[in-house]
């Protein structure tokens, strides 16, 4: 009777470490699928957080070009010479506003 017992209550831990281990295998494949979701989501907000710093950049560049070029058709169209910036900053320089 005792090998019995011992037979059954063997099958019972057996039936219950193979249930455990099912389990454990299980909870595995939906933590490693969770991780991956939250990896692609982090590089999708990387990325996207790259083009926002990338087009404010372009606006910030455009816009500064843009105000420039019509400030400088501005002064052609007053003064009808063309002056480059190496001109400029030579005059800048002779009138005493740089040290």
């Amino acid at each position: 009777m005792g090998s019995y017992l011992g037979g059954a209550m063997k099958e019972t831990m057996d039936e219950n470490m193979k249930k455990n281990q099912e389990f454990m295998l299980a909870t595995q494949k939906i933590q490693l699928g969770r991780q991956l979701e939250m990896q692609n989501a982090m590089r999708e907000r990387q990325m996207s957080m790259q083009l926002a710093g990338a087009r404010e950049r372009f606006y910030w560049i455009a816009s500064f070009y843009g105000m420039a070029s019509v400030a400088m058709f501005a002064g052609f169209k007053r003064s009808k010479k063309p002056i480059s910036f190496r001109s400029f900053s030579s005059s800048v320089l002779h009138c005493g506003i740089s040290s």
